[in-house]
């Protein structure tokens, strides 16, 4: 068996394929695997266990040949034909694209494998996102604070497999090992002496930490845990490192441009713990095993690219417009100010010592952000737990919705155990946070109910539109009616997703499955996926209310009310209320 995976975006992402190469060699221990990654990247895929042929791919090259003009763009053609021509050699039975970008969809639609999940492209050159999971993180993406899982674990169940070893996997070289320590030697660190790396650079400026906040940590560490300081990053953060270097003095070494892949592995495999943002190092920290202790602002999430393995440390802004959006240029990065210099070395400090309570305590008195402890839940999927944990809308939300995509994506349909492990994990965090229970999640409610109508009215309406195909004296009329009635559903459930966000991942996860209906004319086919869509649809909805009536108990004595008529009217006006207030009045 020969298995395609396409990665060409950033170091990172190239180390959170991973696991799902693990999981892939234990599902299918005589399979063939290809990665192809960007030149820029080659190194790490080298060093991923269970990779048998890495294919380079020159993005630049082809971006150099395109904007040239003239025959470099015969240049650029030649390329991607030896390209195609190259992998389509294999012919491979199994093909997965984690690559977001048109250029990856055009390159797997030219290759023309029958499996393949993730970023495609049909005949007329639109995208589509082939598998359910795959769709699911598309949705989650645009529906970021509400995102319950992993990106390790998307790509986990895209390709359908759980892996046993929960981590990421890098595999350090002799020589790369080799030359950590002798730049370390060089510097005048013995074998032995405790190491705490900074990195202090990001590919985005809004990702980076104080340059003076790196300094007051690093002489805290150097001070009060007699720690050398190793400075980490690229050639474009050299002259960042030197600058916090000089004012940190003794005890310190800068390795920023002075490493290769393998050697800053080698490094980070003697460091105690990393300190840094999300970034390519932090995937690598946890890819050989070393503590991390991340810093989470701007548009970086602990929820979706949090660092992936057991005992971890992660903090998160809580600014009411965390985590920003990508392209969004901020003009006033106020979030980076929230973590403390103070904050960070308490968590290293506590993080080396293995006092996660102690780090809890602390963590209650920080109003600003939220401290996470890295680890797994019982399905093997990546959970963050918050160290002072709170009883919000949003914390309930992602935890139901972790429960709800497993019971409806995975197939096994057991809501009994999703019912407890919602019930038990609920009262876990408002026992720790020390809350009241009861939050206000009527218009939260109110949205899923009528998810549950209108799913219900669609699988109706796509009943209707099968009957019709099938007569052969159905009038053209007839059909257009009720195609103008599914587009007024649509409508009404794109609207809801806008105006309510909690329920927008499930709105948008069910519009990417309309615009991935089958590449047909067929009625008749269309017709059963339209309905198996809104049927989907429903049951999205009815057990997140399930789910939801766990988290809100109260709504069982509001229910009650109705049912006895003691409350009817009062019960009523709620309703109406948050309806309106909701926006979902029409």
């Amino acid at each position: 068996m020969r298995i395609l995976i396409v990665n060409i975006t950033r170091l990172g992402d190239q180390l959170q394929t991973s696991p799902t190469i693990a999981g892939l060699k234990e599902r299918y221990p005589h399979a063939e695997i290809t990665v192809v990654g960007d030149a820029r990247h080659m190194e790490v895929c080298r060093g991923i266990p269970g990779v048998d042929r890495v294919y380079e791919l020159d993005l630049n090259r082809i971006g150099r040949d395109l904007l040239g003009g003239g025959t470099r763009l015969v240049d650029a053609y030649r390329y991607v034909e030896r390209i195609v021509r190259d992998l389509r050699g294999p012919q491979f039975d199994l093909a997965f694209n984690f690559s977001s970008s048109r250029m990856s969809s055009v390159f797997m639609r030219l290759l023309r494998i029958t499996d393949c999940r993730g970023w495609m492209m049909d005949s007329e050159g639109n995208r589509l996102i082939v598998h359910p999971w795959s769709r699911l993180f598309v949705a989650s993406v645009l529906n970021r604070r509400y995102t319950p899982y992993n990106l390790v674990d998307f790509y986990c169940r895209v390709a359908e497999v759980r892996p046993r070893e929960t981590r990421l996997r890098y595999e350090v070289s002799t020589a790369g090992d080799a030359r950590a320590a002798e730049l370390l030697a060089e510097a005048g660190v013995r074998v032995g002496e405790r190491i705490i790396a900074l990195q202090p650079g990001a590919s985005n400026v809004i990702r980076q930490w104080p340059p003076d906040a790196f300094v007051a940590l690093g002489r805290r560490l150097q001070a009060e845990l007699g720690a050398w300081v190793l400075l980490l990053g690229g050639p474009d953060d050299a002259a960042l490192c030197e600058r916090i270097a000089s004012q940190l003095g003794t005890r310190v070494v800068s390795a920023a441009g002075r490493t290769d892949l393998p050697t800053l592995g080698g490094l980070l495999t003697r460091a105690s713990a990393l300190v840094t943002g999300d970034t390519g190092p932090m995937h690598l920290a946890t890819a050989v095993s070393t503590p991390v202790i991340a810093m989470y602002f701007g548009p970086a999430y602990v929820w979706e690219t949090g660092p992936y393995g057991a005992d971890n440390i992660a903090f998160q802004t809580r600014m009411a417009c965390s985590p920003c959006h990508h392209a969004v240029r901020c003009l006033a990065p106020v979030c980076r100010n929230d973590m403390t210099p103070d904050m960070v070395f308490w968590a290293v400090h506590d993080r080396l010592a293995h006092d996660y309570q102690a780090l809890a305590e602390r963590a209650r008195g920080w109003d600003g952000v939220d401290v996470f402890r890295t680890g797994f839940d019982a399905e093997g999927m990546s959970e963050p737990v918050a160290l002072a944990p709170r009883a919000e809308p949003t914390e309930a939300f992602r935890l139901l919705y972790r429960e709800m995509w497993r019971v409806v994506l995975d197939g096994r349909g057991d809501e009994v155990r999703a019912v407890a492990r919602v019930r038990e994990r609920w009262a876990a965090r408002v026992g720790q946070g020390g809350g009241d229970a009861s939050i206000d999640v009527r218009t939260q409610r109110a949205a899923l109910e009528a998810l549950v109508a209108l799913g219900e009215r669609g699988a109706r309406l796509g009943q209707s539109l099968l009957r019709e195909a099938g007569d052969s004296t159905a009038s053209i009329a007839a059909l257009e009616s009720i195609a103008a009635e599914i587009e007024a559903v649509d409508a009404e459930i794109t609207r809801i997703g806008h105006v309510e966000e909690a329920v927008g991942t499930i709105t948008r996860t069910f519009t990417f499955g309309k615009e991935n209906l089958s590449d047909t004319r067929e009625l008749g086919v269309l017709g059963r996926e339209t309905v198996e869509l809104y049927a989907a649809l429903e049951r999205w909805a009815r057990v997140s209310l399930r789910l939801l009536d766990v988290i809100d108990p109260g709504v069982n004595v509001r229910r009650e009310e109705i049912r006895t008529g003691a409350g009817r009217a009062v019960a009523a006006a709620r309703s109406a209320e948050a309806a309106e207030s909701a926006g979902l009045v029409w």
